[in-house]
């Protein structure tokens, strides 16, 4: 085959990949791209002291189905973001250690209103009372010293009613 047969049979091959695949590379990057520009923010605080609540966490859900989306942790100083969303309806739960979760429903993010500033949000304090614990334990049977072994009988079944001797004769 000569250069000029070889270039004849490539250039329906490029001719082709040329047509099909810009579509293709296009489609790729319209489904990567989020369907609006949405955005949550807001700031979490205690209800009693008003101080600011960090590194609680907030998840975002669909209001329509309840499926967990996305989730975040406020920063140091309450507030939290959520960029980059589609437009739609959200739900939003927060919680911390200590602290009431708290629900927020129906958060509407539209073309007319795409942000949504929650402003502070204030948790309030669980009150979990703990019941009464006892902790029980049982000496073991045997304990090791630096140079000696201690053998516990008080709780040893076969040594009670017994002499030392019997109790020395069923030591392992």
């Amino acid at each position: 085959m000569t250069f000029s047969n070889r270039l004849f049979f490539r250039s329906p091959f490029l001719l082709l990949c040329a047509l099909l695949l810009p579509p293709l590379l296009k489609a790729q990057q319209t489904m990567a791209d989020p369907a609006g520009k949405a955005l949550i923010s807001g700031s979490i605080q205690d209800e009693e002291t008003g101080e600011p609540i960090g590194f609680a966490n907030v998840l975002i859900y669909a209001a329509d189905d309840s499926l967990l989306l996305s989730g975040t942790i406020s920063e140091a100083d309450g507030t939290f973001r959520f960029e980059a969303l589609a437009f739609g309806i959200y739900d939003l739960r927060i919680n911390y250690l200590g602290y009431e979760d708290e629900f927020l429903e129906e958060i509407a993010l539209t073309q007319r209103e795409p942000t949504a500033s929650l402003g502070p949000i204030s948790l309030s304090q669980a009150a979990n009372l703990l019941g009464e614990v006892e902790v029980t334990a049982e000496r073991s049977l045997m304990e090791f010293g630096l140079a000696k072994k201690v053998f516990n009988l008080e709780d040893n079944l076969a040594t009670l009613g017994g002499d030392a001797i019997e109790a020395l004769k069923n030591i392992p």
